[in-house]
């Protein structure tokens, strides 16, 4: 798909400005790297984390067979897979199975781990 990013520009003085993005006329999604940059990063770890620490499990039960969400979680498993090759930089990665109907359960236990280890890595 089409992606969008803000970047900077100069004025004709050569002091940096920020472009503001234009999407493209069909976005549905919009991702945002708010850590830091449109919040406090106490809002992150105060009340993000603890939300998707609340929710994830639900998240996952009730959309695991939908295309948008293994495609989301294809990008998760091929990182995952190189982190547990790293034990000495990653020492608790973990490894995420690929997509099955008859191992939904331990799937989503193990992408619940994942992103649990990725908020507790950060």
């Amino acid at each position: 798909g089409n992606a969008c990013f803000a970047y900077l520009t100069h004025d004709p003085t050569g002091q940096p400005r920020p472009r503001f993005p234009q999407l493209p006329a069909d976005s549905r999604t919009v991702v945002l790297d708010i850590e830091g940059a449109t919040t406090l990063i106490s809002f992150v770890y105060d009340e993000l984390f603890p939300f998707a620490r609340t929710h994830c499990k639900a998240y996952l039960d009730k959309h695991w067979d939908e295309d948008a969400l293994q495609s989301a979680l294809n990008v998760m498993r091929s990182e995952a897979s190189q982190d547990v090759t790293q034990p000495d930089k990653y020492p608790r990665a973990i490894s995420i199975p690929p997509y099955s109907q008859d191992t939904k359960e331990h799937g989503i236990e193990c992408v619940v781990k994942a992103v649990e280890w990725q908020m507790d890595m950060d």
